[in-house]
């Protein structure tokens, strides 16, 4: 008679289970997964480790993409746990075991959890590697190697540990080559790992022309990628071909930025393509849309990116993916902001004040999020916007004539800004141009300096510009978009020897007005058309400073200046590229009207110049038809 013992029962019905199996081609949700899902729990039960990896590593790939992630971390938390305790009756191979501790890091860092996906990326990598040199004949070690050390990377990028992670980048890099050239055909780890390093330096280093150049070769080694898929591990193309269609939208991106808005349409479309083609699920939503909707921001359309962003948010949450969650609430702030702005050029003080709280909440829950997940540069980021956020309010109630909640804001601007400048990775950002540490100190500088001007604190008060920053603009006028010298001008029209302003060379307001023109000047003939967000940046500052020298002039000079620098900035705002970046101008010629505390023909100079500046962005263009396409087709993702 039949030992029908607990193990036994479990395993038989888990072979009923496997036998009410579907191909996968039939999958569409997880409900159509449901029989490996209970063959897995009766496999455990039963004790075969071996078939339940293996139920899991069916559908493992589908779930994630479906966005179920804290079920798969689950289970993968359940073969690590019995495997390591040793009670399993049907061990699994060195390999599946490997592949499942990697697997459950990549889980956790999809999750928004990089600490806790590090250490599991870390075994998976140092156990590969250890299996590849005792059998350098077996590629696939190889393989296994290039994904944990490259998702170990993207983890220690999230911690804010720059450095280490792109050099873990870089190390996958060159594995997935060796790989390629020995098997002579194309990985996805190479493109994946080529679009990754692009990605450091677009939102880390600033260099967008070569993060560009990175995800060029990153689509293109994709596309070679896919060609080869007729006869592909579909369990391989079902998690990776998001990517493919995510490497579209980076160099979307990174077009955008480089003011190429015809191309950044094109590949937008084209990762737009790629998602309607395959079923990338739940993990999909919010990750395209969002960066189709910061485009459109960038288009100077605001509201429709709010909305996406929105929609972004609520996708997020549901699959809860908690980086994704805090990235699109960093974007919601951003968008509110621009909101704000809009507002308060319209003369429209209340609703200005509405979005400015409403992007402070976004702020706030953006902050808490990166701090949970250890993503130090993101949450000193949100802490920065925080303080300007505030600052920017505290003018907003000035014009309310709200004193208190003025002195409020501005109380807290200040403790936001100290708590960036001590939570920011020291030196995350790397380059030739700046230096180890230099970015850092330089915002630090910018937003306190900014912050004392608009608290009329006396001179004092007025933090002294790091010498290194001073040294590195007067060597490279591509090293900061916005001169230090401009706010030094302004300070200097307050208080003529404001922080012993002539150790610096500028002895007067005019000194440092030209100076910063003259940065610009240089800046604007390096930039060329390698960087049109840095174009229209040193723009801005520059027609800034013009209305700066302006005041500074004898009558004939003022009005040449003046007419230069109102013409400069209508067109920028009737270009509507980037059109956050006004803010810093508007603030600049606000802080040069309150240096003067009678009425002044100055101060009648730089009225006209906002007066002009309000005229031209009230005059809101809509969505031409390729934008609106993209609107459409954002909305059409969440349906």
């Amino acid at each position: 008679m039949p030992n029908y013992n607990q193990p036994t029962l479990e395993s038989l019905a888990a072979e009923y289970f496997l036998r009410l199996r579907t191909s996968p081609e039939t999958w569409n949700s997880i409900d159509d997964v449901e029989p490996q899902l209970s063959e897995f729990q009766h496999r455990m039960s039963a004790g075969d480790c071996r078939s339940a990896c293996q139920a899991l590593e069916d559908i493992a790939s589908h779930l994630l993409s479906w966005g179920y992630l804290q079920a798969l971390i689950e289970m993968r938390t359940q073969l690590v746990e019995r495997l390591a305790d040793e009670t399993c009756s049907q061990p699994v191979s060195s390999s599946a075991e490997v592949a499942n501790q990697g697997g459950l890091g990549l889980a956790y860092l999809f999750v928004g959890r990089p600490k806790k996906a590090s250490e599991y990326l870390k075994i998976a990598r140092k156990r590969s590697k250890a299996n590849g040199q005792e059998d350098p004949d077996l590629i696939s070690w190889r393989e296994q190697e290039s994904t944990w050390c490259g998702y170990l990377g993207w983890s220690r990028a999230y911690q804010g540990d720059i450095a280490s992670g792109r050099q873990d980048l870089e190390e996958a890099l060159k594995i997935a080559k060796g790989v390629r050239n020995e098997r002579k055909r194309a990985n996805w780890q190479e493109a994946l790992w080529q679009n990754e390093i692009g990605w450091l330096k677009l939102d880390y280093y600033y260099d967008t022309k070569g993060a560009f150049d990175d995800f060029c070769s990153g689509v293109e080694k994709f596309e070679e990628w896919n060609k080869q898929q007729e006869d592909g591990d579909p369990r391989e193309q079902i998690s990776i071909r998001p990517n493919w269609g995510l490497a579209y939208a980076d160099l979307a991106r990174a077009s955008g930025k480089l003011g190429q808005w015809d191309d950044a349409r094109k590949n937008f479309s084209r990762a737009l393509e790629i998602f309607s083609e395959f079923r990338h699920g739940r993990w999909g939503r919010g990750l395209l849309p969002g960066n189709i909707a910061s485009f459109l921001r960038d288009r100077g359309f605001a509201q429709k990116a709010d909305r996406i962003y929105r929609l972004a948010l609520e996708s997020q949450r549901e699959i809860g993916n908690r980086r994704g969650e805090q990235i699109t609430l960093a974007r919601l702030g951003n968008a509110s902001r621009d909101l704000g702005w809009d507002s308060f050029l319209a003369d429209d003080c209340a609703a200005a004040a509405m979005h400015f709280q409403s992007a402070i909440n976004f702020y706030d829950r953006a902050a808490s999020l990166a701090e949970r997940g250890n993503d130090h540069k993101r949450r000193a980021t949100s802490l920065r916007r925080l303080g300007n956020v505030h600052r920017e309010l505290s003018r907003v109630y000035s014009c309310l004539d709200k004193r208190v909640e003025r002195k409020n804001s501005l109380e807290l601007a200040e403790t936001y800004h100290r708590s960036a400048h001590e939570t920011a990775p020291k030196g995350y950002i790397k380059d030739e141009r700046s230096g180890d540490g230099l970015w850092e100190d330089y915002y630090h500088w910018l937003e306190c300096t900014r912050l004392v001007l608009e608290q009329d604190a006396p001179a004092a008060e007025f933090p002294k510009p790091p010498k290194a920053l001073l040294d590195a603009t007067r060597k490279d006028a591509l090293a900061v978009a916005w001169p230090p010298e401009l706010l030094m001008g302004i300070v200097l029209l307050r208080e003529s020897e404001a922080y012993g302003a002539a150790a610096y060379g500028l002895t007067n307001a005019k000194k440092a007005f030209k100076a910063a023109a003259d940065y610009c000047r240089k800046g604007l003939k390096e930039a060329g058309s390698n960087d049109r967000h840095r174009t229209i940046e040193l723009r801005y500052a520059q027609a800034t400073a013009l209305v700066g020298l302006a005041i500074c002039q004898g009558e004939r000079e003022r009005k040449k200046l003046a007419d230069r620098a109102l013409a400069e900035f209508q067109s920028l705002v009737q270009e509507r590229h980037f059109p956050s970046l006004l803010r810093d101008s508007v603030t600049a010629l606000l802080m040069m009207q309150d240096a003067f505390q009678e009425p002044s023909h100055d101060q009648e100079l730089i009225q006209s110049v906002l007066e002009g500046i309000k005229g031209q962005a009230s005059r809101r263009p809509s969505l031409d038809r390729h934008d609106e396409h993209l609107f459409d087709a954002c909305l059409a993702i969440f349906e």
